[in-house]
């Protein structure tokens, strides 16, 4: 029981970090996918 809340707490902390550096390529891959879409129109 113990081991289960600081697996967790550990596995957020770990995913907190991981959309902080993902987050800027998401964005900046969805701009391009919107400016493609818009010289495809």
């Amino acid at each position: 029981m113990d081991t289960a809340p600081n697996g967790s707490g550990g596995a957020a902390k770990g995913q907190a970090k991981i959309p902080i550096k993902i987050a800027p390529v998401a964005t900046e891959a969805a701009i391009l996918s919107l400016i493609s879409q818009d010289n495809s129109t």
